[in-house]
């Protein structure tokens, strides 16, 4: 489902990346959640909203900090809704956790793979003014 407060958390990190001139073309805005949604209810589940930076930005403030995300083998599913109407953008997200759910417990089990001990990640793609909404949704696995 939307959460709001995930809405705000971007607004913030992004006003931050603003107020520095760190946003470019090659700037991916992601999301880093650390909670299954089925299992950890919305107002426990820990989430970061991130966007890609610079290198030779080292240091955050006392509210926004940064982090290297680690690399390795995901499994991800990518998703695409036209941007019709003012519920395209929840629609998208209702669709992307559709693809977790699949992942999780459809490919996943069939699959000779495990889940890793790490976040799964979500990159949106596409810019707000698109006339399509593009995310990709990542969980982290490993042989098994």
């Amino acid at each position: 489902m939307y959460n709001t407060h995930i809405t705000k958390a971007f607004d913030k990190t992004a006003s931050w990346l603003a107020a520095r001139t760190l946003f470019d073309k090659q700037t991916i805005c992601m999301g880093i959640y650390y909670d299954f949604q089925e299992i950890t209810p919305s107002h426990k589940r820990r989430y970061d909203a991130a966007f890609t930076i610079p290198n030779h930005i080292t240091e955050g403030t006392e509210d926004i900090g940064i982090q290297n995300v680690e690399g390795g083998q995901y499994a991800f599913s990518r998703i695409e809704v036209d941007q019709t109407n003012e519920n395209s953008f929840e629609h998208a997200i209702i669709e992307m956790n559709r693809a977790f759910d699949y992942m999780y417990s459809t490919w996943l089990p069939g699959s000779m793979y495990e889940l890793d001990d790490k976040p799964c990640l979500e990159f949106y793609l596409s810019p707000k003014d698109a006339d399509e909404i593009v995310i990709e949704a990542y969980i982290p696995v490993k042989p098994l």
